[in-house]
């Protein structure tokens, strides 16, 4: 089979090698690539160290130049200085020879991906012959067998994630040395910047998981998404908000509102008077932002996949700590020929992958189905196309007005949590300038009271202060 197919209009060695020299060249590109493939996909025992040399550097977040490259290998003994000059010729003409770009890093590396199923094919018809020409035993069990060989290489992600016991042990002693380090308790934890569902989750959103936040229509889970971005990025931190259903702008828009406390129809329609008490604000809460970090793409039709590979970027580039999709069923699929359900599972395998491999939470929306309507309070199973979507994620929160539809208080229910306690605490929602605070002292001894008929918040809570 010739090594250039139909599919790639270059060769899987010209592919190897122009992904080394932008991967040294770009350290966006390392992060692209690393979504993709590993050092064991280069068909090369040269290519594979020195990916392996690349990935490391990168790991330990130092430049993945030149000469640093060569200097690893010859560390590790993968290049000898004496027998071996004609390598560092190599990697330096791979350097040198590269054209690409970190934005098509992604085709070439698929390329190499392509290109190692199909030998790793071709080696398990091999086998299929030999067992077929040599019998050991039952012909049904030794088709089992390469049937197993075959399914094993369709789920195939980046790396060998094979890990013995002992292995896993120190990496699992070594995390909780670093957890428990001083100056670094909770580093693995972002806090939502709501203290009472932080204490629900057991301290805030994990790095490495998926969490979806379900509503209805109008509930206000983009308001509760924004609120929690807000809260992150004002203590320093880096947020991607990828949104498919409304404009930069309008998220722009609604920070400001939420930030400045000025209605959100006010802010934008432009209803505003030049040099007023809300003109102020507005400017103020800008200044504000502009201090602050947090990328937006508005994008329509995107895919997981697409969203992956900006979030690769900026983690690359900036350094990042929380990931918000919003929503879910908005995404396009990388395959249309499954079923819709099918194809919302892959999204989120798609997302639960991105975290594990960022090492950053993901909180992706997600729409619930009209039948919850008939229920005061939502449940796991009305998750549009729920099955899957519940499935692959960590822990699923769902939000609700709170009593008898009062719109003053949101029930936030982590209905799914799967390394910790569910349970729901209550928000307190200001619809006007979309934006939540935790419920007062007095407020909480309300909420914790048997339900009466008629509604407190309509006599109190409506006034904004």
């Amino acid at each position: 089979m010739s090594d250039r197919e139909s599919t790639f209009l270059f060769t899987v060695d010209e592919a190897e090698r122009q992904v080394l020299g932008v991967m040294m060249r770009d350290r966006e590109a390392i992060a692209v690539v690393r979504l993709l493939i590993g050092p064991r996909q280069f068909r090369t025992d040269f290519g594979q160290k020195v990916c392996a040399a690349i990935f490391a550097l990168h790991e330990a977040g130092e430049p993945a130049e030149l000469v640093a490259v060569a200097e690893k290998l010859f560390r590790h003994g993968h290049i000898d200085a004496a027998k071996d000059a004609g390598d560092y010729e190599r990697l330096a003409a791979i350097w040198q020879d590269t054209t690409l770009s970190s934005h098509s890093s992604a085709h070439y590396a698929n390329c190499i991906h392509d290109h190692w199923l199909r030998r790793e094919m071709r080696v398990a018809a091999g086998q299929l012959a030999n067992i077929a020409e040599h019998p050991t035993g039952l012909a049904e069990e030794m088709i089992a067998e390469t049937v197993q060989k075959l399914i094993a290489l369709t789920h195939t992600g980046v790396g060998d994630d094979l890990k013995s016991l002992p292995e896993i042990m120190n990496e699992a002693t070594d995390a909780i040395d670093r957890r428990s380090a001083v100056g670094a308790k909770n580093q693995h934890l972002v806090s939502t910047g709501f203290s009472n569902l932080d204490s629900q989750l057991g301290g805030g959103l994990s790095r490495q998981e998926l969490t979806i936040l379900a509503a209805r229509t109008s509930v206000g889970k983009t308001a509760m998404a924004l609120a929690i971005a807000r809260r992150v990025i004002a203590r320093g931190l880096i947020v991607f908000f990828a949104s498919l259903e409304q404009s930069r702008l309008d998220i722009a828009f609604r920070m400001l509102s939420a930030e400045a406390r000025i209605d959100f129809t006010t802010v934008h329609k432009g209803r505003i008077e030049s040099g007023g008490t809300d003109a102020e604000a507005v400017m103020n809460a800008a200044r504000t932002y502009r201090e602050q970090q947090m990328f937006v793409t508005d994008t329509r039709n995107q895919t997981s996949f697409q969203i992956a590979l900006k979030a690769a970027k900026i983690k690359a580039t900036k350094g990042l700590d929380l990931v918000v999709v919003d929503y879910t069923q908005l995404l396009k699929a990388e395959d249309r020929t499954v079923k819709r359900y099918e194809q919302l599972g892959i999204i989120c395998q798609g997302f639960r992958k991105m975290a594990h491999e960022l090492d950053v939470p993901v909180m992706a929306l997600a729409q619930l189905n009209r039948g919850s309507e008939d229920r005061q309070r939502p449940q796991l199973s009305d998750i549009r196309e729920s099955g899957n979507i519940e499935q692959d994620s960590d822990v699923v929160i769902l939000l609700s007005k709170g009593m008898s539809g009062d719109e003053t208080f949101v029930n936030v229910d982590v209905a799914k949590n799967r390394n910790g306690a569910t349970g729901t605490v209550s928000l307190k929602f200001f619809p006007s300038y979309l934006d939540f605070q935790e419920p007062t002292l007095s407020e909480r001894q309300f909420l914790e009271q048997p339900k009466q008929e008629s509604s407190y918040a309509d006599r109190t809570y409506m006034r904004r202060d």
